[in-house]
Formats: C-alpha cells, structure tokens, sequence
C-alpha cells in the first residue's frame, strides 16, 4: 500500500477503517473503524460515544461491600470482568491515559 499525506481535511461517506496486513500470508485485520458519529477498536462493532449516567449493575465486590483494589466490575455486559487497575492499565496502554 502506499502512504499518502494531506494537508487539509480528509472526507469519507463510507468512513475509516485502521488495518494491518500480515506481511505472510496478506491477510488483513480491521483493527479500528470510524463512521460517522461511531467509533470501534480492534474489530469491536462500532458504537456512539458511551452517555451513561452510571451503570451500577455488573460489580463484585472483593470483601463486603465496599469498592477495593480487587473488586471486578463487568459493565454489566458480557462476562469479563476487570479491576479499576486493568482498566487503568489498558487506557494509559492504548495511550488515552498519559503514563
């Protein structure tokens, strides 16, 4: 693929899409894609711009009840569940947090 540079803005109706080509086999990834109003990383389906007023479902405190450094919380979607320490890490790693 060739690399081009643009000096004023770039327009698309269909929108964006970030990928990799694996230099191998020439299969390529979808690794983030942007239409309209939506965003979606590493394949995920894209989404608007979250507005929630405060999920409180999906939590699992560590011992009792209150928040602690080993409480998970899943959103309250899907199965995963992640400390406020992994969701810190991943957001400085993804670089939307400074490190």
């Amino acid at each position: 693929m060739a690399n081009t540079t643009f000096s004023g803005p770039v327009r698309s109706e269909g929108g964006f899409q970030t990928v990799t080509k694996d230099a191998t086999t020439g299969a390529v990834t979808v690794t983030a894609t942007l239409t309209g109003s939506t965003a979606g990383f590493f394949g995920a389906t894209p989404v608007a711009q979250p507005d929630t007023t405060g999920t409180t479902t999906g939590f699992t405190a560590g011992s009792g009840t209150a928040v602690l450094d080993d409480s998970t919380f899943t959103g309250d979607t899907g199965t995963a569940a992640y400390t406020i320490g992994d969701i810190v890490k991943a957001l400085k790693d993804l670089g939307l947090l400074a490190a």
